[in-house]
Formats: structure tokens, C-alpha cells, sequence
């Protein structure tokens, strides 16, 4: 059904104009929370915060229409910002277009989290013309649905004309389609865990349906991993549901939190489409060195505590885990050996007031760390360079702080709900729950940033504060966006400080934006970015090779030589960048028989011609970089046979292409011996002999190879 926009001031209903006299509520705790779209019938409206009008937390799109017809049932979606088990959603319709919303035209309620999915029979008896919907969305635990009052707590109302009519449209059949950013139909999800404790990279998705319809992921089993907000996070594993603009199209995006073992891992993604459901494979490629030693030097000194605080020895485990995931990127930059009562060091008391200055009682390399307790009036704890001189190399003073201070409030972040010193990988989205104990590790990490860089007391940082921008040409590269350093010595948006900045790979905070409410990803842990350690090189650390922070390269000029009408498989191998890779022949061919898979880079087949074939091959990684090396594939002629002269004059048809269940295959002048066909990932999936129809139902949707009596290739589509 054509979506019809109109911006006309006026619209008219049938027996005359639209009566602008509907009541006008206000939501007096507006704009936490609020409606950022609307999908029903032929109408998908995205919104962010309330629009203009002089009513707080009311929104006007009345001259936008929604056609449905009498006797008709609609399905629809309303999508919050946010979503709580106090929160309310609440859709009324004027059927009777008495200008009032009146209690039997309550046509969907709700209390509790998203999704807010509806289904809605248009009654035979309602008013042939135009009449108004509300849509309100309300924050309360003894809300009672009203369409007018006047409330005092979180929400947004939006009004829409709903154009009601006898006219009845044949429905629309769609089919669910994933594709990733290059366009091609998803046969495996792949993400990626890159070395060391850090965000990691955010895979987006492609997914195509009905529009107005609404589509379910879910990876059970799986803590780890988590899609982009709205969506949930915890021990059973995420689940996000989408609905499809008035285009069919939706996008989301996946990753998973970081873990140190360095081992591959699969799950399973579940999709769910109406009364469709598809799995879709997942493989984790974990590139982490768990056995890699550390090559810049530190210490940590838990003598100067006095509150006991550090006694624990899990708490000086989260603590030194913390620093060791700071330095694991930094290189070994020879600094100058400090000797023992060369470093004088500040140590403060409960008000942050100089208790005492401490000397170093041992020579040490590197950067040494006092951790230790307070109990302040604030509650909160704090993290600097705390040292009375800077690094030096063969005697040449360098702009990092020989030592810094980690200062943990004990009893809590700002609360007295106490600490919690469980780093497992699976608890990572623990870290924010309100009257629970305090996630320690996400705290020490972060007051270890103030001490080791993120602090004016280090020059090119206080650059960046006194500018009121970042500028490091590597670092702004990479994240392609201005941003700047607050006075909390915080990554902040220029924009807009209480929006936060983004890591733009992980799409994960950077250093300080825990709460920025732009932030794609849920929030978790307090850890790593690409982006904060690039800050830190800019600051003056020296970076050693890691995989977030390699670069693509390809690993092999030459491929192996073939023999004409035998079995050919080599791989086109490359490395760096994020591992999701895309190949594809920009110039040249391949011998007659040879297919090439765009995942995997593997060149399979039989090929039916000899002789010296060049070509050049491309390959992007995920972050668009892109590498393009020429190859020369040679062919050795093989044993000449009656097949061999005929072979190209063979006549074959495959039908039909797409295919949903059955698939026949024609061969002219020649019998069918054996078919087999393969996915995009070189897996046998059906060998038969001595048949033409095959039954391809079972597949997953995708891209497939059929391999006719070993010699005749054919690339099919299952839908």
C-alpha cells in the first residue's frame, strides 16, 4: 500500500474539517524517555526526542496518515528510547470521531519493558474518515492509562491521523533476507575477539522483510555477546527485536565482550520472522596470546593503606589485572632504571590533602603504582600521576610520570553498597545495578587512566583541555569525528558532553563516557578501545604489534599449480585488519571450472582448461581497508580425453534459479552421473547419483555450487 505523507495545515474529514479539539496532555518529566518510532500499516515515523511544540513531551504528526480499512486487522510496533519494568505504553483511536478518546477506544496497554508489538482489528462499525491516534509512552509504577492527564514523571505522547476506509488491499508475501555489508547473503556470522582486553569490533547487518513487520534475534547461551541498544544483555543471552521501515529494511549490529583464553567459539543466532525461524552459525575468531608477556615494566606498592582495604588479596588482584590491561599495548621503550629513593611520591589522606611524600625503597623499570584506601566525604575514589619527576631515556626527559596513585573509596562508588571483585569475562554487563555491590575492576581500571595518561598533569592531554579539542592526526583518523577533554579529564562529544563519545569500531565509551545516552552499545564494564589507546600513543606511549592494531597484508604471492580435469583447492591467504574479509577478482580469470568463495578467499574446482591464467585479487577487511595483489595460476594439461574435447559444447540448464525446495537439472547429450553441491564455504552438503531432481528444502538460504558429474559448475541462489 503507497505510504501517503501529507504536510497540508489542513485535513480534511469527510463530513468536513479535522476538529483540532482533542485534549493536549503534557508529561512534566520529559525527555529521558520517549518514542523513537511508530510503525503501523503503511506508516513508519522516526522520531528522536520530542519535536517542537510548547507542550513538554508532546509531539504533534497528526499530518501524517495511517490508511486502514473496516473489518481489517493491523499489526504494529512502538519503539522507546528506553525501556523499564515500570514503563507504559498506551495507544488510543477515535473510532467514533467524537473528538474525545473514550475508554473502549483503548486499543493497546502495556506495563513493563519493549518490544511494544500490537495487533489491531479496525471495528466494521467505526467513522469512514479521518480520526486521530495517540500513542503515549509513560514511566510509572501505579500508572493508570490516560490519554489527557497532566503527569509529572518521564514520557512522550505523539499524535497521528488514522483514514479509515472500505477499500481492502491484497497483503503483501515477504521473505526475510540477511546480508551483511558487502551485500552478501549471510551464511555464517562472523565476529571477532581482538587481542587483549578490549571492546571489540561492532559487525553490522543488513535485514530485509515486511515492512512494518517485526523480526526477533536471540544467541542463546552466549553473556558474552550483545546487539545495539534497545536490546537485553545477560546469563541467557542477548535478544533484540526489530521492526522494518515502510522500506523492509532494518539494521542492527553484534559483538561480543572480550575474554583472555584465545579459543575459537561458536554459537548459534536464532531468528525469528513471523512464523519463520532460521539459524544462522556464529564463529568467534579469538586472537588472543594468553601465554604473551607483558613488555613494559611496572610495579604496584600496597604498603601505604591504612584502611585495610588492600588486605584483601582479590582486591589486589582486580587491581593489578587492571594496570596489566592498561599496559599489555605498550612496548618495552628502555626507560632509564629509577633507583631506590629516587622517586618522591605524593600520598593523600580521607580529604585529599597531602598525607605524606614517599620514597621508591627499591629500583624499578617502568611505572609504579600506589594503590591504597580512603574514606572520603564524597565517596569516590581517584586516580593521578602522583610522582615529583618524568621518565628518561639515556638521560633524556620524556613526557611520562614515573608513578601515579590508585585511591579506592572502600566503601563504594559514590554509595555505600560495597564492591564486587568478580572479573570473569561472562559478568561484564554486571557493572551497572543500582543497590548492588560496585563492579571494583571497572572503577580501578579507570582511576589507573587518570594515573598512567588521561591527566592534565601530562602535556599533550592538557593541550587537548586547553583547546577543547583532541588533535593527534592518527587518532583523529581513525575516529573521524571531532571530540574533546573535559574538565573531569573525560572524553567528551563537542556537541553535547552528557552524549558521550564512541569508540567508532567497538561503538563501545571511551575513556569517561560511561553514561553518554547517545551510546550504540549497552553499557558494561568500564575497559578498553582502539580509540583510548591511540590517546595514550599520542600521549607518548610506544605501541608494540597487536591485532587491533594490524593492518591488512596479504600472506602468499603465488598459488599452487593444477592439473587440468583433477581437483584443484588453494586460498588466496591474507592477514590484519578486522578478519572479516571480502574477496573478489577485480581484473583477469580463473580456468573454466575454478569458483571463487567471497568469504574465505578459497579457489576450488576442476578446472576443464590449462595453460597460465592471471588475474588480480581484492581483499577488504571490515574497516574498509583494502589490499590488491596480482597472481598467476598455472595449469598443467592433463590426460586428453573424449570429454575433454566436448566438454565446453555441453548443453545444461538448472532451474529454477532462485529456488525455494526443488531443484531440476538438464543435461543435453550426456547422463547425469553424480551431482554434488557445495555452500560458500566448500562444505559437501548433498552428493546423489543418478538423479535430476534434487531437494534443496532443507538448506539454509544462501549462495550454492552444483557440481554436475565432476566437470560442469553452476552457482544457485536458495531463498
Amino acid at each position: 500500500m503507497k505510504k501517503l505523507l501529507f504536510t497540508l495545515l489542513c485535513i480534511f474529514h469527510i463530513s468536513g474539517l479535522l476538529s483540532q479539539d482533542y485534549c493536549t496532555p503534557e508529561h512534566e518529566g520529559c525527555c529521558n524517555e520517549y518514542i523513537t518510532a511508530v510503525c503501523i500499516s503503511d506508516l513508519y515515523n522516526s522520531s528522536e526526542e520530542p519535536t517542537a511544540t510548547t507542550i513538554d513531551g508532546y509531539s504533534d504528526f497528526s499530518t501524517q496518515v495511517i490508511e486502514v480499512s473496516r473489518g481489517d486487522q493491523y499489526t504494529g510496533t512502538v519503539v522507546p528510547n528506553f525501556g523499564w519494568a515500570e514503563s507504559n505504553m498506551n495507544i488510543w483511536i477515535d473510532y467514533n470521531s467524537n473528538d474525545k478518546f473514550d475508554s473502549d477506544e483503548l486499543v493497546y496497554s502495556k506495563q513493563g519493558m519493549s518490544p511494544y508489538t500490537f495487533s489491531i482489528t479496525i471495528p466494521d462499525d467505526a467513522i469512514i474518515g479521518d480520526t486521530r491516534m495517540r500513542v503515549r509512552y509513560q514511566f510509572g509504577r501505579d500508572y493508570t492509562p490516560s490519554p489527557c492527564a497532566v503527569t509529572s514523571t518521564n514520557g512522550e505522547t505523539e499524535d497521528y491521523t488514522v483514514r479509515i476506509s472500505d477499500t481492502h488491499d491484497e497483503p503483501s508475501n515477504f521473505s526475510l533476507t540477511i546480508i551483511d555489508k558487502w551485500g552478501r547473503i549471510l551464511d555464517t556470522l562472523r565476529l571477532v575477539d581482538w587481542e587483549g582486553y578490549i571492546f571489540n569490533p561492532s559487525i553490522e547487518l543488513i535485514i530485509s522483510g515486511s515492512p512494518c513487520s517485526e523480526v526477533t534475534f536471540m544467541v542463546p547461551n552466549a553473556p558474552r555477546i550483545y546487539m545495539d541498544r534497545p536490546s537485553t544483555v545477560g546469563n541467557e543471552g542477548p535478544i533484540k527485536t526489530l521492526i522494518f521501515d515502510d522500506n523492509g529494511r532494518a539494521i542492527t549490529s553484534f559483538s561480543i565482550a572480550p575474554d583472555r583464553d584465545g579459543d575459537d567459539e561458536y554459537y548459534e543466532l536464532v531468528v525469528t520472522f513471523g512464523s519463520e525461524q532460521r539459524v544462522i552459525p556464529i564463529k568467534v575468531i579469538d586472537q588472543d596470546r594468553p601465554d604473551r608477556p607483558l613488555d613494559f615494566p611496572y610495579k604496584i606498592d600496597f604498603t601505604r593503606d591504612l584502611t585495610h582495604f588492600m588486605d584483601d588479596m582479590n582486591v589486589r588482584e582486580v587491581i593489578t589485572q587492571a594496570l596489566e590491561d592498561w599496559l599489555y599495548y605498550f612496548d618495552d621503550m628502555d626507560l632509564d632504571i629509577v633507583r631506590a629513593g629516587e622517586e618522591e611520591s605524593r600520598i593523600v589522606d580521607n580529604n585529599w590533602v597531602t598525607r605524606e611524600y614517599v620514597s621508591n625503597n627499591t629500583d624499578y623499570e617502568g611505572f609504579l603504582l600506589y594503590a591504597y584506601g580512603t574514606n572520603n566525604d564524597e565517596m569516590r575514589s581517584g586516580g593521578a600521576p602522583i610522582g615529583s619527576k618524568k621518565h628518561t631515556i639515556n638521560g633524556q626527559e620524556i613526557d611520562l610520570w614515573r608513578s601515579g596513585g590508585c585511591i579506592m573509596e572502600t566503601r563504594g562508588n559514590y554509595d555505600l553498597n560495597g564492591w564486587t571483585t568478580n572479573i570473569t569475562d561472562e559478568g561484564w554487563f554486571n557493572s551497572y545495578q543500582e543497590g548492588f555491590p560496585n563492579d571494583l575492576y571497572r572503577i580501578a581500571f579507570h582511576e589507573i587512566g587518570h594515573a598512567i595518561g588521561f591527566n592534565s598533569k601530562y602535556d599533550i592531554f592538557n593541550e587537548w583541555i586547553e583547546n577543547n579539542v583532541v588533535d593527534d592526526g592518527l587518532l583523529n583518523e581513525y575516529q573521524d569525528i571531532s571530540f574533546g577533554v573535559n574538565s573531569s579529564h573525560h572524553f567528551v562529544n563537542l556537541i553535547g558532553e552528557e552524549d558521550g563519545i564512541q569508540d567508532r569500531v567497538s561503538n563501545c565509551h571511551m575513556f569517561g563516557s560511561f553514561n553518554g545516552g547517545n551510546l550504540k552499545m549497552p553499557h558494561g564494564r568500564g575497559i578498553n578501545t582502539k580509540a583510548n589507546i591511540l590517546a595514550l600513543q599520542a600521549i607518548g606511549y610506544k605501541l608494540r604489534a597487536s591485532s587491533p592494531f594490524s593492518t591488512i597484508a596479504t600472506l602468499n604471492s603465488v598459488l599452487l599449480d593444477g592439473i587440468q580435469n583433477e581437483d584443484f583447492l588453494d586460498y588466496v591467504k591474507v592477514s590484519g585488519g578486522i578478519p572479516i574479509y571480502h574477496f573478489e577478482m577485480v581484473s583477469g580469470n580463473f580456468p573454466k571450472g575454478l569458483n571463487l568463495c567471497p568469504f574465505t578467499g578459497q579457489i576450488s574446482g576442476v578446472p576443464i582448461e590449462s595453460g597460465s591464467f592471471s588475474f588480480s585479487m581484492m581483499v577488504s577487511e571490515y574497516d574498509e581497508e583494502f589490499i590488491i595483489q596480482d597472481y598467476e595460476l598455472i595449469i598443467q594439461r592433463g590426460t586428453i580425453t573424449a570429454t575433454d574435447d566436448i566438454i565446453n559444447k555441453i548443453a545444461f540448464s538448472v532451474f529454477p534459479n532462485p529456488v525455494t525446495d526443488m531443484l531440476t537439472v538438464n543435461l543435453k547429450e550426456k547422463d547425469i552421473d553424480v551431482i554434488k553441491v557445495f555452500d560458500s564455504m566448500g562444505k559437501l552438503r548433498i552428493d546423489l547419483q543418478n538423479q535430476k531432481h534434487i531437494d534443496i528444502s532443507f538448506l539454509p538460504s544462501g549462495v550454492y555450487i552444483i557440481v554436475i558429474n565432476g566437470s560442469l559448475y553452476t552457482n544457485i541462489f536458495k531463498s
